[in-house]
């Protein structure tokens, strides 16, 4: 069945700055997916407001947290649920690499629950402590990864932004608006994620077919481009979906240097919407699939983000969004289980808990995306909703294939020496 619309939502970059109560420039502030460290983000944690304490917590929670800007608005999200819902829930944080961080939690497990802001890999080479301390994980990113059945594990729960789910719905939307012939282009940072074959099947959906797939910057190689250019001219796409984060900025020069005819369609995933809002990149206009917007206009999404802003002096990204979530979800495990986390029933707590805002961890079931289309103006950044899709991705017959095949062939360059 064919995704279903909803009426097309057009904000100019004037509407954006009023809808989300932030000051020119403010997006640069908080980076939406960048995981290198930021002043801003150093001083958001600083600048958290103090959570109002209860005579017991609500749970302790041991928060394994990658190093840089990801953690800081992670822990700015959390803390601000903490203060705006009079809970305590008392993180024993650390940062570094996942494995050695779970490693020195699970040894001592005082904690009630796990936050594992890391890979399901890197949770699953645990296992036998996680087993032996008797408690759940919530494993907690953005990394675009289908849930493959023997990863499925009784202590962990996925705790995730439906990223590759979005990239599907940009792939369907994609054939719909521009055409059958597309190229992949990513980068081997995110050649191991799921997103871009999650795109790959929603464009195939839509009538399309990915003619060609470019891998880019394997670490310890040179590049300049020239694989994505010959590409480009071999295949004549009509559509390119590019997946960068880290390499974004080689991307867009590529991208500018090239002499069209007429340009194909640009749809880029969220790490490249990513730098190009924060003003790293340039590139013309391109699409983006999200399933949580900062242009949201609920009313609970609009008390988020003023409460955010009050707090931080600029909205909030999806890592603070998680964040916050995430406080909420624990917080809702907590009421569930009477405060008592020895009882037996933890995991169906946590599994059946609510979370404010956002729908996180795995699903089939439907989800509704909006496409952003962003625009560099005379003024800066703009960011608009082109239209709104609900998909189901999770019935698309190779996306229940991908689930029954074990992983094979990936390395995890985010979490490797070798970034």
């Amino acid at each position: 069945m064919a995704p279903k619309r909803a009426q097309q939502h057009l904000f100019s970059r004037r509407t954006f700055l009023k809808t989300v109560g932030i000051a020119t420039g403010a997006l640069a502030a908080a980076p939406l997916f960048e995981a290198t460290p930021t002043a801003a983000a150093s001083r958001a944690v600083k600048a958290a407001p103090s959570v109002i304490k209860s005579d017991k917590p609500l749970a302790s929670v041991g928060l394994v947290l990658p190093p840089g800007s990801a953690a800081a608005a992670f822990q700015a999200g959390w803390q601000l649920y903490g203060s705006a819902n009079s809970v305590q829930l008392v993180p024993m944080a650390l940062e570094g690499r996942a494995p050695s961080q779970l490693d020195a939690l699970l040894r001592k497990p005082t904690w009630d629950v796990l936050v594992a802001v890391s890979s399901r890999t890197s949770v699953l080479s645990q296992a036998a402590s996680l087993a032996q301390s008797q408690r759940c994980c919530l494993i907690t990113n953005m990394d675009g990864v289908v849930l493959r059945t023997g990863e499925a594990h009784p202590q962990i729960i996925d705790n995730t932004l439906p990223v590759w789910q979005a990239a599907w719905a940009s792939g369907y939307w994609a054939a719909q608006h521009g055409g059958r012939r597309a190229l992949l282009v990513q980068s081997a940072y995110e050649a191991g994620y799921d997103g871009p074959y999650a795109f790959g099947c929603g464009f195939a959906a839509g009538g399309g077919q990915v003619v060609a797939t470019v891998t880019t910057h394997t670490p310890g190689q040179p590049e300049d481009g020239r694989a994505f250019s010959d590409a480009l001219r071999t295949q004549q796409p009509d559509v390119v979906y590019a997946s960068y984060s880290r390499a974004a900025a080689d991307f867009a020069s590529w991208w500018q240097a090239q002499r069209w005819d007429k340009a194909p369609l640009l749809i880029g995933s969220a790490g490249l919407l990513d730098a190009a809002l924060n003003s790293a990149i340039a590139l013309p206009d391109f699409f983006t699939g999200l399933a949580w917007s900062p242009l949201a206009t609920s009313r609970s999404d609009q008390a988020f983000m003023r409460a955010y802003t009050d707090a931080y002096g600029h909205a909030p990204a999806p890592w603070a969004l998680l964040g916050y979530a995430t406080a909420g979800r624990i917080h809702s495990a907590a009421k569930l289980l009477g405060g008592d986390w020895s009882r037996q029933t933890t995991q169906q707590a946590l599994a059946q808990a609510q979370t404010p805002l956002v729908r996180l961890g795995s699903t089939d079931q439907a989800l509704s995306v909006g496409l952003h289309r962003y625009r560099l103006g005379k003024t800066g950044p703009q960011l608009t909703i082109e239209e709104s899709i609900t998909v189901a991705p999770g019935g698309d017959s190779q996306i229940v294939a991908l689930t029954q095949q074990p992983r094979t062939g990936w390395l995890d360059l985010y979490g490797s020496d070798a970034f």
